[in-house]
């Protein structure tokens, strides 16, 4: 499933990718958030950061399941937007607030060239069972 607020932006993947269920909505809504009842096996989490909400999107991973997380970071203001540190990760920050039944099995903060330079970190983590 692929949930965006951006209705345009799912029709595009639905058009490259038909089998794909979708689901328009804004994350940052107050709403429960209804379509994730049973959790996921596998969140990615791109481009995307509102702390308020980080608590929930960690768990919207099941039990076993692994979360993927890449958004930009603190020193991105040099390479342009975002530049509010709002939208941008201090180094560790996602390790940090990440539940403590989660094992970390990469992490990466620092600079990319591709697909643009820009200051982004990055985060894989796996739930464990029964913690």
């Amino acid at each position: 499933m692929a949930i965006d607020r951006d209705d345009s932006a799912l029709a595009a993947l639905k058009a490259s990718c038909p089998s794909i269920k979708t689901c328009q909505f804004d994350l940052e809504d107050a709403t429960i958030w209804s379509f994730a009842e049973d959790g996921f096996d596998i969140v990615i989490v791109a481009n995307y950061l509102h702390r308020p909400r980080l608590g929930d999107l960690f768990g919207l991973v099941r039990q076993g399941g692994y979360l993927a997380y890449e958004t930009f970071a603190t020193g991105n203001e040099a390479f342009g937007r975002p530049s509010n540190p709002d939208f941008l990760l201090q180094d560790g920050e996602l390790a940090a607030r990440l539940p403590d039944d989660f094992t970390i099995l990469d992490y990466f903060h620092g600079k990319i060239d591709q697909p643009k330079p820009a200051i982004i970190q990055r985060l894989s983590a796996k739930r464990q069972i029964g913690k």
